[in-house]
């Protein structure tokens, strides 16, 4: 009966043992609070510094090391940290996170396209044609402005829509004018649409 019991207690201090053991080469394995120190800040990885030539070539005579300097001294890193710096310095990664930002600008450029395009235009100006008499119908001196507002508007469709009012102002001396001042207004409206080259909401959009 005691060696029945001295042969379970060390089976069961043999397994307790190895138990010990594996828990402890697990914590290794695991690592401590330092293997996790080195954090990269996400302001940093979407944020492109601005890289000045000069400080940049002073930085590199700097890196130049000397034959007689003695060796830095050596720096124990862990995978993980391994990891965190090298995708925190790796220029290839910083540029794909600008290219999102630069696909989304094409599309507004692209998309500008069929913004409408508001136009105005005035003027003022006289004339003073010397005549022979002064009953002559159209006068000597004519004064007139003018004003005019426009709109165009681009179709997906590649077609182009156009509105457009004119003011006009036109005083004359002439004896035989009915209304001096007078005035006349226009409107306009135009709708172009290619058939052929250029037709077409697919051929337009993609």
């Amino acid at each position: 009966m005691s060696r029945r019991f001295l042969h379970e207690w060390r089976q069961i201090t043999i397994i307790v043992g190895l138990t010990l053991v594996s828990v402890a080469g697990c914590e290794g394995l695991l690592g401590d609070d330092d293997t996790y120190r080195v954090k990269i800040v996400p302001e940093k990885l979407h944020h492109i510094e601005t890289l000045e030539l000069e400080k940049a070539s002073e930085q590199a005579r700097d890196v130049v090391a000397d034959a007689n300097e003695e060796p830095a001294e050596e720096i124990t890193l862990t995978l993980e940290q391994c990891r965190a710096l090298t995708l925190g310095n790796n220029l290839d990664l910083k540029v794909q996170l600008v290219n999102p930002a630069i696909a989304a600008e094409r599309i507004s450029q692209e998309e500008a396209r069929f913004e409408a395009l508001f136009s105005a235009n005035g003027g003022v100006g006289k004339t003073d044609t010397p005549v022979p008499s002064t009953l002559d119908i159209a006068g000597s001196n004519v004064d007139y402005s003018y004003s005019g507002l426009g709109v165009r508007v681009p179709l997906r469709t590649g077609g182009t829509v156009n509105f457009d009012i004119a003011d006009n102002r036109t005083k004359t001396d002439s004896l035989f004018a009915v209304f001096n001042p007078s005035y006349s207004s226009d409107m306009s409206l135009s709708l172009s649409q290619p058939l052929l080259r250029n037709a077409g909401h697919r051929v337009n959009t993609y």
